[in-house]
């Protein structure tokens, strides 16, 4: 599988509805997509390690990896009757987020979806640290589910930086933009693309900084200023959506905090999913979404789609196993390689 095939569902097995397997579902079916379920278990009860372990705990993980891919096989089903390719897959790995994104590295899918944490006496759900950790280390495309279903008339939302204001490369714009795209034949008004900016704080000090008191009218520098900086960013994201296929009613460009606006313009565009990027951040490859917008993600009510930058690389790596040994099941066979540490 390629990641031009394929989504990664991941699969909380303690949960009654799943929203993010209903949403892969959907797409996958309208743009022609393989789904990968996958269920991640570890019990360290059961866990043994290299000193202490033995043909009874080897059993009882088989057996509660066969009982979790009997679950996934439960949810494939009815898929597969509709005509969807499901393969459905058990790993023995720890912490989940890892588990998650090894995964992800091996088998490259288009997207990686889950769902966001539900909490019952709130109206939305809030992202967990699994969902943390997975924005800065999964390098595929990450939909974080809130919803279910998407409310109606819903429309996709691309938040773009073509002013590449936080050393975002130029490439990833036009990755937001794709996948926005791709994913706009989900929800019946289609895509919108938006720009938050704010003034340089320097110019709105030097205007300001000669005054000896505040005056009913803004000075006319930091007027021209203000002037200034919505041309600048009203000729950059021109120059990003020249070749593309949107409609000027449909592209917005706004001036203010984007951990106030870019919450409030979801609402008011009824977006059913909000698609941003993240970069890296360090020399670890930590990567998030930038200072102010990475605080406004669990201010959304909506779906997120986090993307990530051709060149950046997971932290995660693809090979490592943190608890001396990975279980696999596939289909409806149960497999054990063990990797155990020696000397």
């Amino acid at each position: 599988m390629s990641e031009d095939h394929c989504f990664l569902v991941v699969i909380d097995p303690t949960a009654e509805i799943h929203p993010a397997l209903e949403k892969a579902a959907i797409l996958a079916e309208k743009i022609d997509r393989e789904l990968t379920l996958l269920g991640c278990v570890y019990d360290p009860y059961i866990a043994g390690d290299r000193f202490f372990d033995g043909p009874d705990l080897e059993r009882l993980r088989s057996n509660l990896l066969d009982e979790r891919l009997k679950a996934l096989h439960a949810l494939a089903d009815p898929l597969r009757e509709k005509g969807l390719q499901v393969t459905c897959k058990v790993v023995w790995d720890s912490p989940l987020h890892e588990a998650i994104v090894r995964e992800s590295l091996k088998i490259q899918p288009d997207i990686v979806f889950k769902d966001a944490h539900h909490h019952s006496a709130l109206s939305r759900a809030l992202f967990t640290n699994t969902d943390w950790h997975l924005i800065r280390q999964c390098p595929a495309a990450l939909w974080l589910v809130k919803q279910l279903p998407a409310p109606g008339q819903a429309t996709v939302m691309a938040a773009v930086e073509p002013t590449h204001e936080h050393d975002e490369p130029a490439a990833l714009d036009h990755k937001i933009i794709a996948q926005a795209q791709r994913l706009s034949v989900m929800f019946e008004h289609g895509l919108h693309l938006v720009h938050i900016y704010n003034v340089p704080t320097a110019a709105v000090v030097s205007a300001y900084s000669a005054l000896p008191a505040p005056t009913a009218s803004p000075p006319t520098e930091y007027e021209r200023n203000v002037k200034q900086a919505e041309q600048f960013h009203a000729d950059a994201i021109a120059r990003l959506t020249k070749n593309i296929d949107c409609p000027a009613d449909r592209i917005h460009l706004r001036q203010g905090n984007a951990v106030e606006m870019l919450p409030a313009l979801a609402e008011e565009l009824n977006a059913g999913v909000v698609v941003m990027g993240a970069v890296a951040r360090s020399r670890l490859a930590r990567a998030i979404i930038g200072s102010t917008a990475e605080r406004t993600l669990d201010r959304f009510s909506c779906d997120i789609v986090i993307v990530k930058p051709d060149e950046f690389v997971s932290p995660v790596d693809a090979n490592s196993d943190a608890k001396g040994f990975v279980e696999i099941s596939e289909h409806t066979k149960i497999g054990t390689t063990n990797t155990g540490q020696t000397g």
